[in-house]
């Protein structure tokens, strides 16, 4: 995920969507995957619907199934109450949940400066969890860390004993930590990387890692080979696509729109990929573009792409 340039309240307010739940239709049609794979249970990070939510919530919520997404990545843990139920009642799970990274941190000035607000002050990191528990979300995802809190390989050491001890909190409720990449991380930094010392120092009993394939290759890496390298760390995917010529570049908020590809359009040998985390056991598939002029149409270009493989 990119900055988030969409808050939970102007969600909330924009959509109607609890309202219009009771007329939302049940039974539309379902489309088959193969049960022995990922893509039978393909999932969706909702970042990319983001603003088509806000506007139209029961055509998006419509595009969403019709496209044969069985399960949904949240992009802020606090729209749990709101959408589990309208999900549940469509035939759509939710899994996945990403959560504000200040929760953890502790850090909200670089959010605040992003033209985001602070949640409640009783909304804590431990009532997150324990939310996502309660709704019986299986991992709670560590999505972001603003360039403002970047430093040195051992600024990468306490935020991974951060995540630890984060994951002691998830464990004891029967959820699973993970830490989702950008491009960032990759950065060749005294002899090693962010993502070296990230995947080093953290404890595998405790954090998992969710793989964001596009920006793995924005860093120069071959998302199928990093992939075998690390089978052991990685529980979840995101898939989209790159277009080609889009930079090799390390700060991902640069990234022009049109790099953002639905899945199939691109650059990227998703077809070696999904062999990679098929072979990794990887639990998890959530299709995200960060950016799309249409973003309803893009969701059913990268399941149908998916499909066909």
């Amino acid at each position: 995920m990119n900055k988030c340039d969409f808050t939970r309240r102007t969600f909330l307010k924009k959509t109607g969507l609890f309202a219009s739940a009771s007329v939302l239709p049940f039974d539309l049609l379902s489309n088959s995957y193969p049960s022995d794979d990922l893509l039978s249970q393909l999932g969706l990070q909702l970042y990319t619907v983001r603003e088509t939510l806000a506007e139209k919530p029961q055509e998006t919520l419509e595009a969403i199934r019709n496209a044969g997404y069985k399960q949904i990545e949240l992009f802020d843990s606090q729209l749990l109450p709101q959408l589990h139920s309208v999900l549940k009642g469509l035939g759509i799970a939710v899994n996945s949940t990403h959560f504000l990274s200040p929760l953890l941190t502790g850090n909200w000035e670089p959010m605040e400066a992003f033209g985001l607000s602070r949640p409640p002050a009783d909304y804590t990191l431990q009532k997150a969890i324990d939310q996502a528990a309660e709704y019986e979300v299986s991992y709670f995802i560590f999505p972001f860390l603003f360039p403002e809190e970047r430093g040195g390989l051992d600024s990468y050491k306490a935020l991974a004993e951060q995540l630890n001890q984060t994951g002691e909190l998830c464990q004891e409720v029967g959820i699973q930590l993970g830490y989702h990449n950008h491009s960032f991380e990759l950065q060749p930094m005294d002899g090693s990387s962010p993502m070296k010392t990230l995947l080093a120092e953290t404890d595998p009993a405790l954090v998992c890692f969710e793989l964001d394939v596009f920006w793995i290759s924005v860093a120069g890496h071959d998302p199928a080979e990093y992939i075998r390298s690390h089978a052991d760390r990685i529980q979840l995917l995101h898939f989209k696509d790159k277009k080609e010529g889009a930079p090799q570049t390390y700060r991902a908020i640069t990234m022009p729109p049109d790099s953002f590809q639905p899945v199939g359009s691109g650059v990227l040998n998703f077809a070696e990929i999904l062999k990679a985390a098929q072979e990794a056991n990887v639990q998890h598939v959530f299709v995200e573009q960060d950016a799309s002029d249409d973003p309803l149409a893009d969701i059913a270009k990268s399941s149908e792409y998916l499909r066909s493989l």
